[in-house]
């Protein structure tokens, strides 16, 4: 993985992470570049669907195959080609058709929530506050540990002329606080408000969506 907070991690990398296999010390790097960068969040969701889609399938590959190889040792011998060469691609044909069917029709696979780490800056200089795609749903994700504990928080999403475009509540765990955006957003620009359940405006963040 290149190093750096500007650089984006390869593939290999994110599947590693994505396993679980990435060295400690590779993790720590990868996990602070992924704080600050959508692009390679959007990627690590793409690989862990279809992590989560192999896991899902692997049982049913195993006794497909199983039941692959039983019936073809059932068969007469065959001179062009040996039963064990045979039933081996047999396996790996099922492998290939089931995994590809799961992860065609994964539910979800195209619209898992986007990962949005909120940040506290706000203005109109490029790279000022946090980005989004345009287009999926979002879960937002924002540090309080150094705002007044409350049971819940309000959030409110408006667009550029100001216009509410979305409200929830949500409640910190561990000073963190994380709320899921039901809703997608086209491109431009948004702002969000983060407020006390007395009413009171605590942070306001700048939210590019492209």
């Amino acid at each position: 993985m290149q190093t750096g907070l500007g650089a984006h991690a390869d593939e290999e990398t994110l599947e590693k992470y994505s396993l679980k296999t990435l060295p400690e010390a590779e993790t720590a790097r990868l996990e602070e570049h992924l704080l600050v960068c959508p692009k390679c969040q959007g990627r690590l969701e793409e690989i862990d669907h279809f992590v989560a889609a192999i896991r899902q399938v692997a049982p049913r590959l195993r006794a497909e195959a199983r039941l692959a190889r039983r019936a073809w040792w059932r068969l007469p011998a065959l001179p062009a080609m040996p039963k064990l060469a045979l039933a081996g691609t047999l396996a790996v044909l099922v492998l290939a058709f089931l995994v590809g069917r799961t992860w065609i029709s994964a539910p979800g696979a195209s619209s898992a929530p986007a990962i949005v780490i909120l940040q506290l800056h706000r203005g109109p200089e490029a790279g000022s506050g946090s980005w989004g795609p345009a287009g999926k749903p979002l879960t937002l994700e924002t540090d309080v540990s150094q705002l007044a504990p409350f049971p819940t928080y309000n959030i409110e999403i408006v667009n550029s002329s100001g216009e509410p475009v979305f409200a929830s509540k949500g409640q910190a765990k561990e000073g963190a606080l994380r709320v899921q955006v039901s809703r997608a957003f086209s491109a431009g620009t948004y702002f969000v408000r983060l407020y006390s359940p007395t009413g009171e405006l605590l942070r306001e963040f700048g939210l590019h969506i492209r």
